[in-house]
């Protein structure tokens, strides 16, 4: 049996990676988990957590994994892409695939580019329409700065597990995301020691790439990358926004 573990990102959740979930489990016969990390979900609650929980939680599901199936693939989203490249390195995993993975985050200048337009809307007392208002209001009630720490350190101490990564590699990144900065793939791109490593520029998405309009184009792109030699039909748009370097 073959299996695959997606990671969700930082204080967001399943629903990040839910729709490329729901295509593996439709598309494939692998067992597909989704964990929710600790303090994370519906019902947040980050009260005495540290990221090294977060660590333990993916790794007590990816050691599980294991123990039923032959072949282990990770799927890591955002913070989930930090912890992913960690664990690729530490256990036989066979393929792994980064999603706007957190190497750095917040883009300055896309981020001053939507609080620019939220200030404009604001003024407008259109703010309501817009989704980043939410997004942003939500952050600032629910997430305390301790545990925003706990996320810097993650990233901070798994940074240098990047270029120990050699298993094929596949990595794709929004254009417009304003959380991480594309850089942060280019750079992961181009340290990791993969001899297979393949990169996927969306151009119509911000940092949820899973829910951008042309998910369907990267969730083929995936399983194609995972398992080349399936019969998977292409049922979506052609190729494109695809380079292999």
């Amino acid at each position: 049996m073959k299996g695959c573990l997606l990671i969700h990102g930082f204080t967001g959740g399943t629903f990040e990676l839910a729709p490329l979930a729901q295509f593996l489990k439709n598309e494939t016969n692998w067992k597909i988990s989704i964990p929710t990390l600790p303090g994370h979900g519906n019902n947040s609650n980050y009260e005495g957590v540290e990221f090294y929980h977060w660590v333990e939680a993916a790794e007590k599901e990816l050691v599980q994994m294991f123990e039923v199936c032959d072949e282990v693939y990770l799927i890591g989203f955002s913070m989930g892409g930090m912890i992913a490249s960690h664990l690729s390195t530490v256990y036989p995993v066979k393929k792994l695939v980064l999603l706007s993975a957190a190497y750095h985050y917040v883009s300055p200048y896309k981020f001053m580019k939507e609080l620019l337009e939220l200030v404009v809307a604001y003024l407008k007392n259109k703010h309501h329409d817009l989704m980043m208002y939410h997004r942003f209001q939500n952050k600032v009630k629910r997430i305390p700065i301790k545990v925003t720490r706990e996320f810097q350190k993650l990233v901070h101490s798994f940074r240098s597990d990047i270029h120990k990564i050699s298993i094929p590699t596949f990595i794709a990144h929004g254009i417009n995301d304003s959380i991480v900065p594309t850089r942060s793939s280019k750079q992961i791109f181009q340290k990791i020691s993969s001899e297979e490593k393949h990169i996927m520029w969306i151009d119509k998405s911000n940092h949820l790439i899973c829910l951008c309009e042309d998910n369907k184009i990267l969730f083929e792109k995936i399983v194609k990358f995972i398992q080349p030699e399936s019969d998977f039909l292409s049922k979506y748009k052609p190729e494109k926004q695809y380079a292999t370097y």
